[in-house]
């Protein structure tokens, strides 16, 4: 009788250190949840990123895109000086197309099947609209290009302010041959080289 009290006041000793335990371990890992998430709100302060917050808020979105101007034109470019050794840069323009809020906005890919080591593309310095007398750069290009890895490839687009521009637009594409024009008419969806002179 004696022998089965002892078990008894183990099992019940056993049992109150397994409980211990099991609350020391839901307040270790919710002291740690708090120190992660702390980390994170100074991390999101220090980026400027929104806090997050429950409610589900639509994203904004882009203006409605017109259906583009598919194309093919294809050209060579120097690599940015910004990384060592330039290369080659195979450009492709895939699309040009003009949004509702009258903003141009080009599709491009860049490959660097020639290139041996890191490269960078910069493609405001590559595409320009003639307006007139007039030359208008880019307002924003899309992430991606400014580290492209040697064989590989890179699509983002190009894209131009809105501006009053009409149905069709003159493209100065500066290559590594030279300059090249090209008249896209939004009306006819269609596009052709250019000669300005």
């Amino acid at each position: 009788m004696a022998t089965r009290k002892r078990e008894q006041r183990i099992q019940l000793l056993g049992l109150a250190f397994l409980l211990v335990g099991i609350a020391g371990w839901n307040i270790y890992l919710t002291t740690q949840l708090r120190a992660v998430r702390g980390a994170v709100t100074v991390l999101r302060a220090e980026l400027n990123l929104p806090p997050e917050t429950a409610s589900s808020t639509p994203p904004e979105t882009e203006p409605a895109t017109e259906a583009g101007i598919p194309s093919a034109v294809a050209f060579t470019a120097l690599s940015s000086p910004l990384l060592t050794p330039q290369a080659d840069i195979s450009v492709t323009l895939t699309n040009v197309a003009k949004r509702s809020d009258g903003s141009i906005v080009l599709s491009i890919t860049a490959s660097t099947e020639k290139a041996e080591a890191y490269t960078a593309l910069e493609p405001q310095a590559l595409f320009s609209l003639i307006k007139g007398e007039e030359r208008i750069y880019p307002s924003a290009v899309s992430q991606g290009f400014d580290s492209l890895a040697p064989q590989s490839s890179v699509s983002g687009t190009v894209t131009f302010e809105p501006d009053s521009f009409s149905d069709t637009v003159i493209l100065k594409i500066d290559g590594k041959d030279g300059s090249r024009y090209y008249e896209f008419n939004f009306a006819t969806k269609t596009y052709q080289e250019a000669s300005l002179g």
